[in-house]
């Protein structure tokens, strides 16, 4: 347990040096911003841009609004940074010889896999959090106060974001490839995007999970996210398993 502290505290303290998590939160801020404003503005926009006749062809924007908002830009901007932030954090450190190194010490590769993605985790919570917390207040400010639901939506968020960073960070520790593992992440998301329209395995793809947390805010009951959020679980400890069965087969 003492190394994989160790090496979790080396993997947060990478991040913030190398910009990666002070970044993943300037874009989650402005995602918190972003969605309940865009929700509430975008009609006097269109207004703007092409008349009242044209703004009048959509509805007038409601909370549901600012909800549905938050989990798109979450599933598709927030889904491509973590991809980003993830693509290199085992290929760079093949390729500046570190894990040479690493691994002559009484370092195990499953704790050094484990810290990588629990570092990822830490980024992607401290992110979902932020972005939660300014779209609650942009949302009351501009709607009403959101409900209870609102924290199962942020829950979403996060086990989404994270499914995303263990593809990512798998594709990383198989191939050796930042190159690689962003296409995998990029494969991932539209696989799961197409999957997401099929009635029975749609919600229990990350996007379709965000869409069910999105219905609970207009009422759905919550116990039908349950199942949604077991499986964002479920494949990230089968990303896990299978980047570490192929990393510990490889040679430094």
């Amino acid at each position: 347990m003492s190394t994989f502290l160790v090496l979790l505290r080396k993997e947060l303290l990478e991040q913030w040096r190398t910009m990666r998590l002070p970044s993943f939160l300037v874009v989650f801020f402005f995602v918190g911003v972003l969605s309940p404003a865009t929700a509430r503005y975008l009609p006097r926009l269109l207004e703007a841009l092409g008349g009242a006749a044209f703004a009048a062809a959509f509805p007038a924007p409601t909370i549901q609004d600012a909800y549905a908002q938050l989990a798109k830009n979450v599933g598709q901007l927030g889904t491509l940074v973590v991809i980003v932030i993830s693509m290199a954090a085992v290929s760079s450190e093949r390729e500046r010889g570190t894990l040479a190194f690493l691994f002559s010490k009484p370092v195990a590769r499953g704790s050094f896999l484990a810290a990588k993605l629990a570092g990822l985790g830490a980024t992607l919570l401290l992110g979902t959090l932020l972005a939660g917390a300014v779209a609650y207040l942009y949302t009351a400010l501009l709607f009403a106060p959101p409900t209870w639901g609102f924290v199962l939506l942020c829950l979403a968020s996060f086990l989404t974001l994270l499914v995303f960073a263990a593809i990512t960070l798998a594709a990383s520790a198989i191939t050796g490839s930042a190159v690689a593992a962003g296409g995998t992440g990029i494969v991932a998301l539209l696989v799961f995007g197409m999957l997401s329209i099929l009635p029975a395995v749609g919600p229990y793809a990350p996007t379709g999970a965000l869409a069910r947390a999105t219905e609970i805010m207009s009422g759905a009951s919550p116990e039908t996210l349950l199942g949604p959020l077991v499986a964002q679980v479920g494949i990230v400890a089968v990303a896990f398993a299978v980047s570490l069965a192929a990393f510990s087969r490889q040679e430094f």
